[in-house]
């Protein structure tokens, strides 16, 4: 399911309004620019998938297909941070890839 949440909203207000609404003068807001992997647009449905609202009008549904056993990553708690670090970037990037 995905929700419409209506108009998008600049994160650059939602912060000022954050500071204005805590009464703080003493924090400033700092352009960093994007990080490898963020994106300007959050794209709401993939290639092939529909926007259907059965239900309700603010309440699209779209078929997901089941994960597949050969889809799954394994994660092992026990391993040091680095490794954990290692098998979460390898994760994202299979999660990534075109299917």
């Amino acid at each position: 399911m995905i929700l419409d949440m209506g108009e998008p909203v600049k994160i650059d207000e939602v912060a000022r309004r954050l500071i204005q609404a805590a009464r703080r003068r003493d924090v400033s807001v700092v352009y960093t620019g994007l990080r490898p992997g963020e994106k300007m647009h959050e794209e709401l449905f993939g290639d092939g998938e529909v926007d259907d609202r059965p239900i309700h009008p603010k309440v699209s549904h779209t078929p997901v297909p089941p994960i597949s056993p050969a889809d799954l990553v394994t994660i092992d708690p026990a391993s040091s941070p680095a490794t954990l670090i290692s098998q979460l970037l390898d994760a994202c990037a299979f999660a990534e890839q075109p299917r």
